[in-house]
């Protein structure tokens, strides 16, 4: 998602990363698996660790063959997607640097991580890579062990557990970039199949931009609302270096006698290629990397272009549901090798129908000019949900301010979340939903689309076809 301010940071986003080497940020944005309705875990209630807030460009290979129409073409492609990085990086900044080693860097990431994915590309001929489908059980299986053991360790593992987290630490690097590959070959298959490819100079049909992501540390976001009224005054995504502690210190530091902070974990972020959470499962790490790629999408359309203006929750609504089909149709053809972990201490409460009616209170106690109480509702709130297992950290004027962009989870207000999802349901596929969308530009063209009986549908689309399930 986008709008928010990043600074360039000193020591880098996630120096792990960059020392790794050629590993392999897309419209900037923070992308979200709203796939749960809301940012909780039913795991533990006094960590938010669920769904958060959230590809890969076409890989020429695998599911979708190998182009070969020369090094033109290439440098073409290079010099288009570096345009695209750099507007997305000016755009993020504001057209200024700040020299803030608390807030991502989004030069140095985009520096370290660009031509990652084509230089991975070019070294194929000289590497012998395990087949998709076993790199990707070796990887997820990996981070399943991985997170066991840390959690079992806890602060003090002895020698053997130290040498058995550096040797899943090792297998997970070696097979990321075989992992990102495959999941954007499977993300791209699927988005051709939904008609989404368009005729490009040179190239001919293509799906543009490629998917594109990296799998990494997602960085937490630091929001800030007024305490009198719930409205979003800035969203700066944070050094993911950063600890818990100094990142919640910083949320401290942001509040006042009238301004509300909070800060939240987000799962993926819309730089090229897109930053995906690491410690996911597959099929979160497919939904968020599709969501971003629904964001890079829409930087060549309209509503993308609005993104900083006034557009920014269609965005993020419109990714968020065009990435849960995408990620279905993907899950449906390539289905996970082994079943995801199952979740202990579900919660039985209806979180969404909580924070739905929480925040119509709210805002009708802030409306009275009772903010004090206000803020004592959502305190009870928080520590029932938390007594029922659902672990938000924190809930104020700033979180429903930042979760409410996205309109279909329940920190929303308003009927944006339903009247999208209405006509999702009626473009009869996810590619004809975004279709739809793509050159709304204002509010008034919002209400165009959302009231029209049939979604508007544009012709001369390449490359697939349209009426693909989703």
């Amino acid at each position: 998602m986008a709008g928010v301010r990043p600074a360039i940071v000193v020591p880098g986003p996630n120096r792990a990363a960059v020392e790794r080497g050629a590993r392999r940020g897309g419209w900037w944005g923070i992308g979200r698996n709203m796939s749960h309705d809301g940012d909780y875990s039913t795991a533990n209630p006094a960590v938010e660790t669920g769904p958060r807030p959230r590809g890969r460009l076409w890989r020429p290979r695998g599911p979708v063959g190998r182009d070969r129409r020369g090094p033109a073409a290439a440098i073409a492609t290079l010099l288009i997607l570096l345009c695209l990085a750099g507007w997305q990086a000016w755009s993020a900044l504001g057209g200024r640097a700040l020299l803030d080693d608390t807030r991502f860097n989004v030069v140095r990431w985009e520096t370290a991580h660009f031509l990652n994915r084509w230089l991975y590309d070019a070294g194929a001929p000289f590497r012998d890579d395990p087949p998709p489908g076993i790199a990707l059980q070796r990887y997820f299986a990996a981070g399943e062990e991985l997170a066991a053991l840390e959690r079992w360790a806890a602060d003090s593992p002895d020698a053997a557990t130290q040498q058995a987290l550096a040797r899943l630490r090792k297998e997970r690097r070696e097979l990321e970039n075989n992992v990102e590959a495959a999941i954007e070959g499977r993300i791209a298959t699927v988005l051709a199949a939904q008609g989404l490819k368009t005729g490009l100079p040179i190239f001919g049909p293509a799906l543009w931009p490629p998917v594109d992501f990296e799998l990494a540390g997602a960085p937490r976001v630091l929001a800030l609302s007024p305490r009198d009224r719930i409205a979003l005054l800035s969203s700066d995504l944070l050094n993911p270096d950063l600890t818990p502690g100094q990142a919640y210190a910083l949320e401290s530091a942001a509040e006042s006698a009238t301004r509300s902070a909070i800060v939240l974990q987000t799962s993926g972020v819309a730089t090229y290629p897109s930053m995906v959470e690491e410690d996911a499962t597959y099929a979160n790490v497919v939904e968020t990397a599709a969501h971003e790629w629904v964001h890079q999408y829409m930087v060549f359309h309209p509503l993308g272009r609005r993104y900083f203006n006034d557009l920014r929750d269609v965005n993020e609504t419109v990714a968020t549901i065009a990435g849960r089909d995408i990620a279905a149709l993907v899950l449906e053809r390539y289905p996970a090798l082994r079943p995801a972990p199952t979740t202990t201490n579900a919660a039985t409460v209806d979180v969404r129908a909580v924070l739905t009616a929480l925040r119509q209170d709210v805002e009708r106690l802030l409306a009275e000019g009772r903010v004090a109480d206000a803020e004592a509702l959502m305190r009870r709130r928080q520590q029932d949900l938390a007594a029922q297992g659902v672990g938000i950290r924190r809930i104020n004027q700033a979180y429903f301010a930042f979760r409410g962009l996205y309109a279909t989870s329940g920190a929303a207000a308003g009927d944006l979340g339903p009247r999208l999802q209405s006509l999702r349901d009626r473009s009869g596929s996810v590619g004809a939903f975004l279709r739809a969308v793509e050159n709304i530009d204002s509010r008034a063209s919002l209400e165009g689309v959302l009231s029209s009986p049939e979604p508007r549908r544009r012709s001369g689309r390449a490359g697939g076809d349209s009426r693909g399930r989703g």
